[in-house]
């Protein structure tokens, strides 16, 4: 089977000020003649730099399904790919079981992440993603996973798609990370989109209180190696420290939002940063977050760009 996935919340970060006065500036193999069973196999296919090492993923937990030759009929019989060492693996399936289902129920890394809800493996991707979090903890990412046969007449293939690991960088730019390989898992990231934002065309006019008398132009986003789909402008500040949970929370709730594609030359209009009605008084910065997300399968990664208006 192949299994792709990363650790975290997806989230590429970058700070801008902007002053009022100037806004310019398994491995492979036939099943034994002992068991007649296949093994699924892992592979790790690396597409995406990821902060995930290869020492931070040790193993992927599930279950066999009811109706799995021998194995529990209640459905509670678990398997365990253990990552580069496939006799400690439990996971296997009596060659041609059709009936078989399999579940993945969490992911190990430096922490035990439980799918909620469990993923039962089709030939499809799943719906809806699946939260992944350690017991009684907040979501710290999404995951997604598919097979790539259900007939068990050979090894199938896994895929498992996670959201990629918190970054923070400068300007938009994504920092290198870690990429991951190995001959035994193969991991699949969404990655954070990548945009660089330019206040140049974009004016703020306050009076001698620092306060928003007008707005106009416009904030110039421009893609650089990872595109999003839709963006939100949250007013506040989001950064690398924000759970998933209040990143989501925040787009959800975001007075400014809609797909990318729908703005002219990716140019989102001045008056979409809630600096008027009410007028902001500047003293003390007022920030503002774009932002950007890249959705692939139910599972988005997101990039924070905090601009912060001065007077």
């Amino acid at each position: 089977m192949v299994i792709s996935l990363s650790k975290g919340s997806a989230v590429r970060t970058s700070s801008l000020l902007c002053s009022a006065a100037v806004i310019a500036a398994l491995t492979t193999g036939c099943s034994s003649a002992e068991d007649d069973s296949v093994r699924p196999k892992i592979e790790v296919l690396n597409r995406t730099a990821s902060a995930l090492s290869a020492e931070a993923v040790t193993a992927i937990n599930g279950t066999y399904g009811v109706d799995c030759d021998g194995r529990a009929s209640d459905g509670t019989d678990p398997w365990t790919f253990v990552i580069g060492d496939a006799n400690a693996s439990t996971l296997t399936v009596r060659k041609n079981d059709a009936n078989c289902a399999l579940t993945i129920t969490s992911l190990v890394a430096d922490g035990t992440f439980i799918a909620t809800p469990a993923i039962t493996l089709g030939t499809t991707w799943q719906a809806t993603a699946s939260a992944f979090a350690e017991e009684g903890e907040a979501t710290e990412f999404y995951g997604n996973a598919m097979i790539s046969s259900t007939a068990f007449s050979d090894d199938p293939t896994i895929s498992v798609i996670v959201s990629d690991s918190p970054n923070v960088s400068d300007a938009g730019e994504k920092e290198a990370d870690f990429a991951v390989q190995s001959a035994s898992f193969d991991l699949d990231t969404v990655a954070a989109p990548n945009y660089t934002i330019s206040f140049s065309g974009f004016s703020l006019e306050k009076d001698v209180n620092s306060v928003v008398q007008s707005v106009s132009g416009h904030a110039q986003l421009a893609e650089d190696s990872v595109a999003g789909q839709d963006y939100a402008i949250h007013l506040g500040e989001l950064t690398s420290a924000s759970s998933l949970g209040a990143i989501e929370a925040a787009y959800a709730g975001a007075a400014s939002t809609g797909p990318l594609s729908a703005l002219t030359s990716l140019e989102i209009p001045a008056t979409e940063f809630g600096l008027m009605s009410p007028a902001v008084d500047l003293d003390g910065g007022v920030k503002r977050t774009v932002i950007i997300r890249n959705t692939t399968e139910g599972v988005s990664a997101y990039q924070l760009l905090v601009v912060t208006f001065t007077p």
